[in-house]
C-alpha cells in the first residue's frame, strides 16, 4: 500500500468496471479523485459515493472523448479546481468491425478519437501546465497481435501504445509517461468467468487474472521514479503467443 497521498488523480472512464476499480484503489491510498464518465451518470454517482464513505473526494467530470470541445471544457474544470499529480487514460470504445465496408471509416474515426486524439490532447496541455506528473494508458494486450475482428479498436489501441513511447520522450523530464496492457482480467460484457477460464487455458500461466494485478502494477509505476516509456504486459503471457 502507498502512503496516505493527499494528492488527486484523474481516471478517464471511471464509472464501472476497470475504471471503477482503480479509482476506488486510488482513494484507498490517499488520492482524492476526478472521475470522468461519459453516458454512464448512475454509475458515476455510485462509485463517487463509495469513493468518499473511503475519506477521499470525488469530482465527477462529464465529457464524450468524440467531442474535442467537451474534453477541452472538462480541462478548464480541472484547471479551475486544481491539476492532478496522474492522470489514467481509462477511457475506451470497443465495437467490432463492421461485415460490410460502409461505415469503417467512421468507426476508425470513433476509436481514434478515443483511444488517441483525446488522451494526446489531455496529456498535451497537462505537459504546459505542470511541471511534474505521471500518464498511464491503460493499453490491451492485443497490441502484440493482429485482431481483425475488432480491427479498427485494435488499431487505435496500438496508436496509443506508440503514444506512451512519444510522449514519454516529448514531456521528460518533468513527467513520466507508462502503459499497462492487460490480459484477461474482466469478462467483456455478456460473457462470464467461464468465458475467462477458457482463455485462462490458452496463457502460458493457463490462469486469468485479476484486479489486484493490476494494482500491482500501478503501484510499481506510481513509485518508481526511473521508470518512462514502459508498457507492462499484465496479461499471464498472452503476449507471448
Amino acid at each position: 500500500m502507498l502512503a496516505k497521498a493527499h494528492k488527486t488523480a484523474l481516471i478517464t472512464g471511471g464509472a464501472r468496471r476497470l475504471g471503477s476499480d482503480i479509482a476506488l484503489w486510488l482513494a484507498q491510498q490517499g488520492y482524492n479523485i476526478y472521475l470522468h464518465y461519459r453516458h454512464s451518470e448512475d454509475e458515476a454517482r455510485k462509485t463517487a459515493e463509495r469513493i468518499e464513505q473511503l475519506g477521499s473526494n470525488c469530482r465527477l467530470l462529464q465529457a464524450d472523448f468524440e467531442k474535442a470541445n467537451e474534453l477541452i471544457q472538462m480541462w478548464h474544470l480541472m484547471r479551475k479546481y486544481g491539476l492532478p499529480e496522474i492522470i489514467i487514460h481509462n477511457a475506451s470504445l470497443f465495437l467490432p468491425s463492421p461485415e460490410t465496408d460502409e461505415g469503417d471509416l467512421r468507426l476508425l474515426t470513433r476509436h481514434w478519437n478515443v483511444h488517441v486524439a483525446a488522451p494526446y490532447l489531455l496529456t498535451t496541455l497537462y505537459g504546459r501546465y505542470t511541471n511534474s506528473g505521471l500518464v498511464i494508458f491503460l493499453l490491451d494486450t492485443r497490441i502484440q497481435t493482429i485482431d481483425t475482428q475488432y480491427f479498427e479498436y485494435w488499431l487505435s489501441k496500438r496508436n496509443s501504445a506508440d503514444l506512451v513511447r512519444g510522449l514519454a520522450k516529448k514531456l521528460a523530464p518533468y513527467i513520466r509517461v507508462n502503459g499497462i496492457a492487460p490480459g484477461p482480467i474482466l469478462p467483456p460484457i455478456g460473457k462470464d468467468l467461464q468465458y475467462l477460464q477458457q482463455r485462462a487455458n490458452e496463457l502460458p500461466l493457463q490462469r486469468h487474472g485479476g484486479f489486484e494485478d493490476i494494482a500491482h502494477a500501478l503501484h510499481y509505476l506510481i513509485v518508481s521514479k526511473f521508470v518512462t516509456g514502459e508498457i507492462l504486459y499484465v496479461d499471464g503471457g498472452a503476449h507471448l503467443l
